[in-house]
């Protein structure tokens, strides 16, 4: 449970701290406020909490778009942060979008860069995406070990409604994964992006 509370206050205190108004000591203030049970089973919460974040960085929202897409998170303890959305724009054109930005002074650390993805990559991630049953996971889950060092896994998909499927949004938040399909998604967007240091 411990641990729970700690990816908790990351993503509150991320969130809190995107944020320059006269809301972020109001929040602040309530924080005491929200007991674990009501955080865990609130996933609505979550959402308002993620999109506020994602404005300050500027991002997009997933359910606005046309094209199936998804935004992986990497919260870091020490506030170093990485953000990687990886879009399907068309059945032959892929890409991805990395942001590198310090989580205590977003406003001047955002840094972007933009890759092109093939096919296969695309396919690649998408494996590790259905062999996680992504879409089945619970919003957040108990942490089955002790860290010294919390890091947050954050990963947000998108797919528009089709001939063969419902619309479909979903977001999956754990806290120092452990390494099995969900974890694997998320480092390959690592890999694309040639970013290995963020590896634990």
């Amino acid at each position: 449970m411990r641990n729970l509370e700690i990816l908790y206050l990351i993503i509150f205190a991320l969130l809190i701290g995107c944020n320059s108004r006269s809301e972020k000591t109001e929040s602040i203030n309530s924080e005491s406020e929200i007991t674990l049970s009501e955080f865990q089973k609130d996933s609505t919460e979550i959402i308002q909490w993620v999109s506020k974040f994602h404005d300050s960085l500027k991002e997009p929202k997933l359910t606005d778009s046309d094209y199936e897409c998804y935004r992986f998170d990497f919260l870091d303890s020490f506030g170093k942060n990485r953000l990687f959305r990886i879009e399907k724009l068309s059945q032959d054109n892929f890409r991805l979008i990395v942001k590198s930005y310090d989580a205590n002074e977003i406003k001047n650390s955002v840094s972007e860069k933009t890759i092109a993805i093939s096919k296969e990559q695309y396919s690649e991630f998408k494996k590790h995406i259905n062999g996680s049953y992504f879409w089945n996971l619970a919003m957040i889950a108990y942490p089955t070990g002790q860290y010294l060092d919390g890091y947050g896994f954050l990963l947000e998909g998108y797919e528009p409604k089709s001939k063969e499927k419902k619309e479909r949004h979903h977001i999956v938040a754990r806290e120092v994964p452990y390494d099995g399909s969900f974890r694997k998604a998320c480092y390959k967007l690592m890999e694309f992006s040639n970013i290995e240091s963020l590896r634990h």
